[in-house]
């Protein structure tokens, strides 16, 4: 698989990492996630990322015994977790994060992580506020000096966040959710403006929460984490009419879209995170950057994308 650099932190990432969250969904057993993480590991991904908020913690001890089972996957591995949302709570204090830290590298089985992201903020004066006072931002900083984390990031799907971010020039790299995508692109210029800046770009939600892998036609395709609407069907079933004509698989459509926002870099700097749960799926994300579409076919898109409104 194709390495890309992230940004200003220099760690070269697969162009497609794993997100963890579905590791610790209800009916996924502990050895299909391991497998999963395995799958994807073996197949050339380079980058797992992970959160306390994912199953309260049980995303980051499954990826942690995925590791001590096999250690070999461990050398060139670049990890990610969060900060700051657990379940139901948030808290972005100094003490809460140092605790959350440790804990999480305890889980995962490591002494040090690459990237850890504030996670959830959502308000850009509350980010700002974090990175004024004794907070998550403090303890991050000085968790870097110490080594135990490499680069600090930030996990949202606010844009005014993402802003703040970018604008203040504190951050490594941030991870965006689901404001870029094949139905929405409303994240676009917050991931110029930081290419601009250096500032490394992971990209969440490429297939919309699932009808971008799943396609129009299924009943239980959702889009932001809802049954998809009418609209939102329509679009995705044109954007299908699309990529059969080019011989384009709809989720290597999706994606690839994402990475190209990155292409104008050397080497690129822009890398999708996708979930999955099983083996299956696991090699499934890993086949949507095996064949890259043509570029008549994104010349197309891009016309049918300029010429159509994006559903409310």
């Amino acid at each position: 698989m194709h390495l890309r650099r992230l940004g200003k932190t220099e760690l070269m990432v697969s162009e497609v990492g794993l997100g963890g969250a579905p590791l610790a969904r209800e009916g996924v057993s502990d050895a299909e996630a391991i497998w999963t993480v395995w799958t994807a590991l073996d197949a050339g991904v380079n980058l797992v990322d992970t959160s306390p908020h994912y199953g309260l913690g049980r995303s980051e001890t499954l990826i942690g015994r995925a590791l001590a089972e096999r250690p070999e996957l461990k050398k060139g591995l670049i990890l990610s977790t969060k900060t700051g949302h657990y379940g139901a709570e948030k808290d972005y204090s100094y003490e809460r994060t140092r605790r959350s830290v440790a804990t999480s590298l305890q889980r995962l089985g490591v002494d040090r992580v690459d990237i850890l992201h504030i996670h959830d903020v959502q308000e850009a004066e509350h980010m700002r506020e974090l990175l004024k006072s004794q907070s998550a931002y403090t303890a991050l900083r000085e968790y870097q000096e110490e080594g135990v984390i490499g680069f600090i990031g930030v996990g949202t799907r606010s844009l005014e966040v993402l802003q703040v971010v970018v604008e203040s020039g504190a951050f490594d790299c941030f991870m965006m959710a689901n404001q870029l995508n094949l139905i929405e692109q409303a994240g676009a210029p917050i991931v110029q403006a930081a290419l601009r800046a250096d500032i490394g770009v992971l990209i969440a939600g490429a297939y919309a929460t699932g009808i971008l892998a799943k396609g129009s036609a299924d009943p239980n395709a959702r889009y932001r984490y809802q049954p998809a609407s009418d609209a939102v069907r329509q679009r995705v079933a044109a954007i299908e009419e699309l990529c059969a004509r080019w011989g384009v698989a709809l989720p290597a459509a999706a994606v690839q879209f994402c990475l190209r926002y990155g292409e104008g870099q050397t080497p690129p700097n822009v890398v999708a995170v996708l979930g999955a749960r099983t083996p299956e799926q696991a090699a499934a994300i890993v086949e949507t950057v095996a064949k890259r579409a043509p570029e008549g076919f994104w010349q197309e898109l891009d016309e049918f994308l300029a010429r159509s409104e994006m559903p409310q």
